[in-house]
């Protein structure tokens, strides 16, 4: 198996966080509860990468 190297793997983790705090931003626990895309968008962000 291939090493991955750690450093673009933070960067794409730190990334998907900022993305998500956009997101998110304002929004209280109903509106996430109420709003599939923006449910299926935190998903999606904090979901793990594989290899490319």
């Amino acid at each position: 198996m291939r090493r991955r190297r750690i450093e673009p793997v933070l960067a794409e983790i730190s990334e998907a966080l900022d993305g998500i705090a956009r997101a998110t931003r304002g929004k209280t626990l109903d509106d996430f509860r109420d709003d599939w895309l923006l449910r299926h968008g935190v998903e999606r962000g904090i979901e793990p990468t594989f290899p490319k």
